[in-house]
C-alpha cells in the first residue's frame, strides 16, 4: 500500500522565468497498469530556481493498493511552455506482508531448535510458516501472531521435515 508521495519540483536556474515545474496534476494509481484510478486533483509548491531550495510536497495516498502511479499533468507554472520537470519523486509504503525473514525465504539446513523470525506485516494479525523438504509441496506447520517462532516446538527432524 502507498503511504507518501513526496515530490520536489522542478527547480533550474530559469524556473522563476520559465516555470517548468508542475503545477496542477491529478495522481492516478493503478494495480494491472490498464485500470486506473484518479486521487484528487493538488497543486504542487513553485520552486524558486536556487540552489538552496530544499522544500518539497508530501501527498497523502492513503494506503491506496497500487503498483503504478502516474502524474495526469494539467499545467506548469509558467504558462508559457508545454514542458514539465520535476527534480525528484519519492514514495513510501505501508508494509502490509511479512518480510525479511531469517533464515531466509529458501534456506536449507536449518536446525530444527532454531527461532525463525521476520518483520511482521504492519496489517497481518497473524503469520503462517510453512516447512518442508520438497519446496513445491511444503506443509503447514504453525501460525504465529508474533514476529518469529521456535522451531524446537514443533518436533522437527534434521534432514527429514
Amino acid at each position: 500500500k502507498l503511504d507518501v508521495m513526496t515530490v520536489w519540483n522542478s527547480n533550474g536556474s530559469a524556473e522563476l522565468a520559465i516555470g517548468w515545474g508542475i503545477k496542477d496534476v491529478v495522481i492516478e494509481t493503478s494495480v494491472d497498469g490498464v485500470q486506473w484510478d484518479a486521487l484528487d486533483a493538488i497543486q504542487f509548491s513553485r520552486a524558486p530556481g536556487l540552489p538552496t531550495y530544499n522544500t518539497y510536497d508530501e501527498i497523502s495516498l492513503g494506503g491506496v493498493a497500487a503498483k503504478y502511479v502516474r502524474l495526469d499533468i494539467q499545467s506548469n507554472w509558467g504558462g508559457i511552455l508545454m514542458s514539465y520537470g520535476l527534480s525528484e519523486v519519492q514514495f513510501s509504503m505501508i508494509p502490509v506482508r511479512a518480510r525479511t525473514p531469517e533464515p531466509a525465504s529458501g534456506a536449507a539446513d536449518i536446525l530444527p531448535d532454531s527461532v525463525v523470525s521476520w518483520r511482521a506485516g504492519r496489517e497481518a494479525t497473524q503469520h503462517t510458516v510453512t516447512l518442508g523438504t520438497d519446496p513445491n509441496a511444503l506443509t503447514l506447520s504453525d501460525s504465529s501472531s508474533a514476529n518469529s517462532l521456535d522451531l524446537a516446538s514443533l518436533g522437527l527432524q534434521l534432514g527429514q521435515t
